[in-house]
């Protein structure tokens, strides 16, 4: 099941659209728009990508984004500086941005946003291991409270928003709180009760998932290369229930499937080496392994069907077969790109993959033709 070694065909230079845009980071909105930011240009941008068109933008002055995140509705965006601000763009209103800052005394770095599933609540994690909730709509910041003893790795929620998930970079402890008040309801470690004889993470936490269903399920990868799934049921058990084959190399995306998908029950990590694991749930076995040949992966999505998985590293972006038997399809590469890819999304619901890259340019390419131009229609002939 290893596609290790196979070469994947390239993608030709044609795209659907190439469209300056001096982005860093990408993320999906409604139908075919797209939120970029760049940390050049302190700037927020919406684009078509149907027509290559910038909407509109906004300036953050001296505020340089490092986090993104688009809420569930897909019209508000939030993103993070390296001063620990953070601003809120509501498309409704497409003329202001609103802004906080969540640390008023140190001014921690954001290290990641999370959205609530209904939109209405920004979940801000930071450097110095306290998480913020943000209500929207009052305009009014939630439950300060300090989370991790150290900086906070990633912030997660739960289907419905119900919980509330916590990864710390240093303490290596998987934390779930009540959003309603922030207690602590339970922490998975290496001496859970619940857990597995699976190894525990060493050296911290750098990544975190959860599977949107009522399963509460969350995958975790960590410097050691370590992949585990772990239950998040603080009323009945938490802890590991099964692990990934490890990497050599730290682990910095993991990823499960669409919910919504016919194959929900996927998941993938990914290594500083280039190595990508792809994992079934339900059976709690391995379904194959690749490779983008040392380049470490820096994003890991699958396809709205569940059935692709793409990852981007380097200056390419790779579209895998996620299938029972991934040998099956060869890989497909996404060629176009001069500099390294920094992010990458997928919009009218899988129709189209755009692409953001260092050389200022947002590349859209069309998924259902992707080796060039769509065939001819054949002719028909009436009386």
């Amino acid at each position: 099941m290893s596609c290790d070694g196979d070469a994947p065909p390239q993608i030709p230079s044609r795209t659907l659209r190439a469209f300056s845009a001096p982005a860093s980071a990408l993320q999906n909105g409604h139908a075919g728009f797209v939120f970029s930011c760049s940390r050049a240009a302190d700037k927020l941008s919406l684009h078509d990508t149907n027509s290559g068109d910038r909407i509109i933008s906004l300036d953050a002055p001296a505020q340089r984004p490092s986090r993104i995140a688009v809420s569930a509705d897909g019209v508000k965006c939030a993103f993070a500086t390296a001063t620990g601000a953070v601003y809120i763009w509501d498309v409704l209103y497409p003329t202001s941005m609103e802004s906080f800052r969540p640390d008023e005394d140190n001014s921690s770095p954001v290290t990641d946003l999370a959205w609530h599933p209904r939109g209405h609540v920004l979940a801000v994690a930071t450097e110095a291991g306290n998480i913020y909730l943000w209500d929207h709509v009052v305009g009014a910041l939630l439950f300060p409270l300090p989370a991790h003893t150290g900086s906070i790795s990633a912030v997660r929620w739960t289907a419905h928003g119900r919980l509330l998930v916590t990864v710390g970079a240093s303490d290596t402890l998987l934390r779930v709180w009540n959003p309603r008040n922030v207690n602590n309801l339970a922490d998975v470690s290496a001496s859970s009760e619940h857990t597995t004889p699976a190894k525990w993470h060493v050296g911290g936490i750098t990544c975190l998932d959860t599977l949107q269903d009522m399963s509460r399920v969350a995958i975790t990868g960590a410097p050691d290369g370590s992949v585990l799934l772990s239950v998040l049921k603080p009323e009945s058990q938490c802890g590991v229930f099964a692990s990934m084959n490890s990497h050599d190399a730290p682990v910095h995306c993991v990823r499960f499937a669409p919910i919504g998908s016919p194959r929900p029950l996927r998941s993938a990590s990914a290594a500083d080496d280039g190595s990508i694991h792809l994992f079934d749930m339900e059976r709690r076995l391995p379904m194959g392994k690749f490779s983008h040949a040392n380049k470490p992966v820096v994003q890991l999505e699958f396809s709205h069907h569940a059935d692709v998985l793409f990852s981007a590293a380097g200056d390419t972006v790779i579209a895998w077969d996620a299938r029972v038997a991934p040998e099956e399809e060869p890989p497909i590469t996404f060629g176009a790109h001069q500099h390294a890819v920094n992010s990458f999304a997928l919009v009218n619901s899988g129709a189209n993959l755009v692409t953001a890259c260092e050389d200022g340019m947002l590349r859209t390419y069309d998924m259902r033709y992707p080796s060039g131009e769509p065939p001819p229609l054949p002719e028909i002939k009436s009386d």
